[in-house]
């Protein structure tokens, strides 16, 4: 009976997991703390079962040596602090649960598969119906624009892209790169619905970023030259069509801006960068933190510190980072981690890279580079998805030793 209450237990956090926008009306944050919940539980259960894996020991000697980091660093014990704690235990203790979780269980395909069709018929009945049609779900960030994109259960259009491509990649490794026909459909359907639908600058870039990393994978077979080309050829087609379907886009008004200028490819992307506002703050939020950590000799920055140091580096840049400042919060995963922990947050870093880097997994090694090239951009440390796919790539490695 217990068994069977602890399994129940288990399946809530994962769903809720997958689903870690949602607050069912009750705040207005972004990411919700109704999965950190239930990961505990499960946590304390599986211990209690004595189902606790061979490295978990080091996963929570390193978790409290973080929030004792974040604990000893932090002058205020305000929302921040609450808000930092959450996001540190809830990435730590969801992939401890979920690896014990796929271990016991394996990996539950099922529930992945149809919440992804979950936020994908919500995503197409707001595009086509009504954007405000999931708001007793999830309350969104400003009013819901189909010319910005749809946003399905996340409050910004950019998390529902980021969302569908974690739930592809997550397929793509679950199936070793190999999936079934239906798999497949729904991979080519998230990508459609990334570009057309969610309409996503920065989860178009990471499509970018992906082909060419999986492309380099090929680069001394013989099939490199016919998967250059075709790969080319496919995304020049979506990407005019994008433009050409929707140019009141903003990934559209970006490279019209960017054609303008009339001067090379580099200068054309430093002068957007400077002169477009997001894209200005997202990169700011991307290199401010690695200069931080310098500043502070690698010692912790802590969570209140961050707001302070941007003072300095945007005197350091001569004023080309202008955007986005006035806020302790980094819009980095790893920019996060890296200057908040200093140098206990590079040893972390590179304890998950020991931890699931694979020398008998040919795509592991640019697997690893395509998340840490994912995870310098604006996903916050509280979206349960990560984890969630970094527990997978140790699942599938222990699996194939």
């Amino acid at each position: 009976m217990f068994a069977k209450f602890e399994n129940h237990i288990a399946s809530i956090f994962f769903i809720l997991a997958l689903f870690p926008f949602v607050s069912f009306g009750t705040n207005s944050m972004d990411s919700q703390p109704f999965y950190i919940f239930f990961a505990m539980l499960s946590f304390l259960f599986f211990a209690s079962s004595g189902l606790i894996f061979k490295e978990s020991l080091n996963l929570i000697i390193l978790t409290i040596i973080v929030l004792l980091t974040i604990f000893l660093t932090s002058t205020t014990f305000d929302f921040i602090f609450i808000r930092g704690v959450a996001s540190y235990l809830g990435f730590f203790i969801t992939l401890i649960v979920s690896i014990v979780y796929f271990e016991r269980f394996g990996i539950p395909v099922k529930f992945i598969v149809i919440s992804n069709i979950i936020y994908l018929f919500v995503g197409i009945l707001q595009f086509l119906y009504d954007p405000l049609i999931a708001n007793f779900l999830v309350l969104p960030n400003g009013y819901p624009n189909m010319i910005r994109g749809a946003t399905s259960l996340t409050p910004e259009h950019t998390f529902y892209g980021i969302v569908l491509f974690f739930f592809s990649w997550i397929n793509l490794i679950i199936y070793d790169y190999k999936p079934p026909k239906l798999i497949s459909i729904l991979i080519i359907i998230n990508l459609f619905s990334i570009v057309f639908v969610a309409k996503s600058s920065m989860v178009i870039v990471f499509l970018l970023v992906a082909a060419f990393v999986f492309l380099l994978r090929n680069l001394k077979r013989k099939v490199f030259f016919k998967q250059f080309f075709i790969t080319s050829i496919g995304l020049f087609v979506l990407l005019y069509s994008f433009i050409w379907l929707f140019p009141e886009a903003r990934f559209a008004r970006l490279i019209g801006l960017g054609a303008s200028l009339e001067i090379g490819f580099i200068d054309g992307i430093i002068a957007v960068i400077k002169r477009d506002g997001s894209i200005n703050d997202r990169v700011l939020n991307a290199v401010f933190p690695y200069f931080g950590i310098v500043l502070n000799y690698g010692l912790p920055g802590g969570l209140h510190s961050f707001y302070d140091m941007s003072l300095i580096l945007v005197e350091y840049f001569g004023g080309f980072f202008w955007s986005g400042l006035g806020s302790n919060k980094i819009l980095s995963f790893i920019g996060t981690i890296i200057y908040e922990l200093g140098l206990i947050g590079i040893l972390s870093i590179s304890y998950l890279y020991w931890l699931v880097k694979d020398s008998n997994n040919h795509n592991r090694i640019f697997e690893l580079i395509l998340l840490f090239a994912v995870l310098n951009s604006a996903i916050a440390l509280a979206f349960s998805l990560v984890p969630i796919l970094i527990a997978i790539m140790y699942f599938k490695k222990i699996s194939d030793d």
